[in-house]
C-alpha cells in the first residue's frame, strides 16, 4: 500500500498539534523545529513571495495617509486576554485611546478560559472584543499578495492571517497594532496583504531566542521580511529590549521606537491600606508578621526556584516570614514540589490567578523578582506605584523602572545572597523601606503614565517611521 506523502505530512502535523500543549516545556522546541523542518521549503517560498510584494508596495505607499487624521479606526491585536503583562498594556492603551475618542476594537485568537481574563475589565469600559471566528480562505483570492504566494503561506500561520484577513477587510482600520511576536508575525502579513496603512509590530520583553519555550524557528525569518515594507513599525517597550531585538534582527536600534508601559491610576483607587489588613486576615497572616511577595508567571524565564532560594535564606532570619505569590504556568508542580521538600508549606501561599492584584500588593512588605528575562515588568510598576519596595534582578528593562538604592536594589540574575540582604535590610530598617516606597510613587507618577504611553503609540501611527527617526 502506497501512502501519499502529502497525507502523511499533514497527518504527522495534526498530530504534532494535538500534543504541542502536552509536551515537556524542554522538549518544545524540539518539537517546533520538527514541525518547522516539515514546511520549511514553502516557507521559504512565501517569504520571497511576500517579499517582492513588500518591494512593489514600498514604492506606491504615501507615509503621510494618516498624519492629518484627528480620530483613528485602531484594531488591537492580540492572541488572547489572560493574566499577563501585555495584556493589560494592551488594556491600558484601548481605554486611553477610547477615551481620547478613537475608535477602538481589540481582536483576539481566543478567550476560552483564563484567556478571557481582562474581558470584564475591557467591557466594563465600553471597549469592543471580539474572538475572531474561522472563514473560508477562498473569499480572498483576489487579495494584494494571491497571486506572488498567499496560497503557499505555511498551514500554521495560514488560517490565522484568513481568520484576521476577514475582519481587516470587513472593518478597515487605519491602524493595526500586533502584541507578541506570534500575533505580530500572523498581523503583519495579514495587515500588509489587507493594505492597513499602518502595522504596529509591538516586541515587549527580549527576543524570543531568549524564551525557547515559546519561540518559533520561524519568527526571525518572517520578521527580517516584514519589516522591510514602509507600512510596518516596530516598536518596545524598554530601551534594552529594543537593542536585543534590533541586536537579532541585525538592524540600528534606532529603527525600532520605545514606548513604556503605562499605569492608570484609577485602578488603584480602591486599593487601600485596610484592604492589604484584609487580605493578611483571609489568609490567617499577622498585621506585623514580614511578608515577602511575588506576583510572576511560573515558568523558566522568572526564576521560581531562586525566589525560594531567596526565601529560604530570609526566613533563618525572620521565622515568622511569610510569603505570597499569586500566579501560574508550567512549574507550579515543580514549585510546589519545592515548598513541600524544605517543609515552607506554613510560609508559603500560592494564591493562584488574581483579578484584586493591587489589594494583594497592600499586604506586601516588599516585593521580589528573580527574572533572568523581562520587560518593563508590571508588577514591579504597580508595587512602585503603592509604595511598596521593590528587590529584583537587572534582567532586561527593569532598571527602567527601579532606579537601585532610590526605589529598591537590584542584583545580577543569580545573586540569592544579595537578594536576601536586601530584602532582609528592608525588612529591618522601617525608615529605610518608606524612602523606597516614595520614591517609587514618585517615579510611577511622573514617568509611566498612561497618557504618555498613548501619545507615544499616537505618534508612532502619524509620523514615526524606521525611515524617518
Amino acid at each position: 500500500m502506497i501512502i501519499d506523502r502529502i497525507d502523511l505530512r499533514n497527518s504527522l502535523l495534526q498530530l504534532f498539534q494535538v500534543l504541542k500543549d502536552n509536551f515537556p516545556v524542554k522538549a518544545k522546541p524540539l518539537l517546533k523545529n520538527t514541525i518547522y523542518s516539515i514546511y520549511k521549503n514553502r516557507d521559504t517560498a512565501a517569504r520571497k513571495a511576500v517579499m517582492l510584494s513588500i518591494e512593489k508596495d514600498n514604492i506606491m505607499y504615501d507615509s503621510s495617509l494618516l498624519n492629518h487624521n484627528d480620530k483613528l479606526n485602531i484594531a488591537l491585536y492580540i492572541g488572547q486576554l489572560g493574566p499577563g503583562g501585555a495584556e493589560r498594556q494592551l488594556c491600558n492603551l484601548a481605554i486611553r485611546l477610547n477615551e481620547m475618542g478613537h475608535t477602538v476594537r481589540v481582536l483576539t485568537i481566543t478567550l476560552r478560559g483564563k484567556n478571557g481574563h481582562y474581558l470584564p475589565y475591557l467591557f466594563k469600559r465600553g471597549i469592543s472584543v471580539k474572538q475572531l471566528e474561522h472563514v473560508n480562505s477562498k473569499k480572498f483570492t483576489s487579495s494584494l499578495i494571491n497571486s506572488a504566494g498567499l496560497e503557499i503561506i505555511p498551514y500554521y500561520m495560514k488560517s490565522y492571517i484568513y481568520d484576521l484577513l476577514n475582519e481587516l477587510c470587513l472593518s478597515r482600520p487605519d491602524v493595526l497594532h500586533c502584541w507578541l511576536d506570534y500575533c505580530n508575525i500572523i498581523g503583519g502579513l495579514a495587515g500588509f496583504i489587507s493594505a492597513v496603512p499602518k502595522i504596529i509590530l509591538n516586541s515587549r520583553n527580549v527576543n524570543p531566542t531568549h524564551l525557547v519555550w515559546l519561540n518559533w524557528p520561524w519568527f526571525k525569518p518572517w520578521y527580517e521580511v516584514l519589516i522591510m515594507s514602509k507600512r510596518i513599525s516596530v516598536v518596545n517597550n524598554s530601551v534594552r529590549g529594543a537593542a536585543d531585538y534590533a541586536q537579532w534582527l541585525n538592524i540600528a536600534s534606532s529603527n525600532i521606537a520605545v514606548v513604556k508601559n503605562s499605569l492608570i491610576p484609577d485602578q488603584f483607587k480602591s486599593a487601600e491600606y485596610e484592604d492589604g489588613r484584609r487580605f493578611r486576615d483571609s489568609l490567617g497572616i499577622s498585621h506585623d508578621a514580614p511578608v515577602i511577595g511575588g506576583i510572576f508567571r511560573f515558568t523558566p524565564e522568572k526564576r521560581p526556584i531562586d525566589f525560594m532560594n531567596v526565601i529560604r535564606i530570609c526566613k533563618k532570619k525572620y521565622s515568622e516570614l511569610k510569603v505570597v505569590i499569586a500566579g501560574i504556568g508550567p512549574m507550579e508542580y515543580e514549585l510546589k514540589q519545592y515548598i513541600n521538600r524544605h517543609s515552607l508549606g506554613d510560609t508559603v501561599f500560592l494564591v493562584g490567578r488574581r483579578r484584586d492584584i493591587f489589594l494583594i500588593i497592600r499586604a506586601f512588605n516588599v516585593l521580589l523578582l528573580t527574572s533572568e528575562n523581562d520587560g518593563l515588568p508590571n508588577t514591579l510598576m504597580e508595587a512602585s506605584y503603592l509604595g511598596i519596595p521593590v528587590v529584583a534582578t537587572k534582567a532586561g528593562g527593569i532598571p527602567e523602572i527601579v532606579k537601585d538604592g532610590v526605589s529598591g536594589e537590584l542584583h545580577d540574575v543569580g545573586d540569592i545572597e544579595n537578594m536576601a540582604k536586601s530584602i532582609t535590610r528592608i525588612l529591618s530598617d522601617k525608615l529605610y523601606a518608606r524612602k523606597l516606597g516614595l520614591q517609587g510613587q514618585r517615579i510611577m507618577k511622573e514617568e509611566f503614565s498612561v497618557e504618555k504611553m498613548a501619545d507615544g503609540f499616537l505618534n508612532i501611527y502619524k509620523l514615526w517611521s524606521p525611515r524617518s527617526g
